[in-house]
């Protein structure tokens, strides 16, 4: 009797991935034997003997999808030790920073370890191998050429003085909320992000050319789980005093709101005028990553704001009072997303 394990197995992946033909032929083995067909049956397609499909299947449920690559001549060991998996990490990162466009693949990776670590991989036990160390596949985070790392670790690691140079002298930070703010354009120049088709087509996005345009303001406190936001015609030094007066009704009385904004000139000129419960802590210069409302952009934009036309300016501005309201509803939707462990004020 086959594992619920085996069953639910994706060998299609496995195999479309694997570049090996020996492993190619124990993945389709496999794919045999999940319709439910038997040795003898397999072994007549493959040109194996019986046992063989067997052996293959004993050596999956011991040992993964490793055990479908072939086994390793006696002599030195070509799997990476433990010991040299953050070294493996380093290189992998390496491997990124060195590249001059593109991103970098599974056979890149099994090149490495061969010539770096002596290590010897099928490319499904590369993939085994990032999954095992913590690494993933994921789109990088953009960051502004002109960002200084520096800067902003150390406005991480200084957050509380940083804090305390903006906050009024007498203010008890234990009654501090921290707060981030920004802003987003959303206008008829939309966005197009992926869609589900059918395979093999590529269905068209209808982008439309006119140029009209709305700006989201959006301020989220974690701790709260907490947001504040309007949807204006222009981001300047009236839009935002607006913005901050209405997060200054939402501030419980006896409180402060410590802001965390960007450096955009509504948000730093002299003539803002800021409610008495309200301190703005400016952000490193470049430093977008920083403000855990990109990612509330992110969201909105994906799930709601993406792939679709406005008839006019009111209904851009209807799509991000409903796109905005429906994100926020959601118990404990700003909490998970916007939670930093370095934006805490210590006592």
């Amino acid at each position: 009797e086959l594992s619920d394990f085996f069953m639910n197995y994706n060998f299609d992946t496995s195999y479309r991935l694997s570049l090996e033909p020996r492993e190619k032929i124990r993945f389709l083995a496999m794919i045999h034997l999940q319709e439910g067909k038997t040795f003898t049956e397999i072994g007549k397609i493959l040109k194996v003997n019986r046992h063989t499909v067997a052996e293959w299947l004993k050596r999956f449920e011991s040992e993964g999808v490793r055990g479908m690559g072939d086994k390793k001549k006696p002599g030195r060991n070509t799997i990476l030790p433990r010991s040299e998996e953050d070294n493996f990490k380093k290189e992998v990162a390496k491997l990124q920073e060195n590249r001059e466009g593109g991103h970098v693949g599974g056979e890149d990776i099994r090149r490495m370890l061969k010539e770096v670590f002596g290590a010897e991989y099928t490319l499904s036990g590369v993939y085994d191998l990032l999954k095992r160390v913590g690494m993933v596949w994921i789109t990088g985070r953009t960051v502004h050429p002109n960002a200084d790392m520096e800067a902003q670790k150390e406005f991480r690691d200084n957050f509380t003085e940083k804090a305390k140079d903006v906050l009024p002298a007498d203010i008890d930070i234990n009654k501090v909320d921290i707060w981030f703010q920004d802003e987003a354009r959303v206008g008829q120049r939309g966005t197009a992000t992926r869609i589900w088709t059918e395979k093999g087509s590529r269905t068209g996005i209808v982008m439309q050319q006119q140029f009209n345009s709305v700006y989201i303001f959006g301020a989220v406190c974690p701790q709260n789980d907490e947001a504040v936001g309007i949807v204006m015609p222009y981001a300047n030094t009236a839009a935002t005093e607006t913005h901050l007066k209405i997060i200054s009704q939402q501030v419980p009385e006896g409180r402060h709101a410590l802001i965390i904004v960007d450096r955009a000139a509504w948000h730093t000129t002299p003539k803002l005028q800021l409610p008495e419960n309200i301190s703005l802590l400016p952000l490193p210069p470049y430093s977008p990553e920083l403000n855990p409302t990109e990612q509330v952009w992110e969201q909105l934009r994906r799930n709601s704001l993406s792939n679709r036309c406005f008839k006019n300016y009111e209904a851009i501005v209807d799509a991000c009072c409903d796109a905005w309201n429906f994100f926020t509803a959601i118990p404990g939707a700003i909490k998970s997303l916007c939670s930093r462990k370095w934006a805490l004020l210590a006592g």
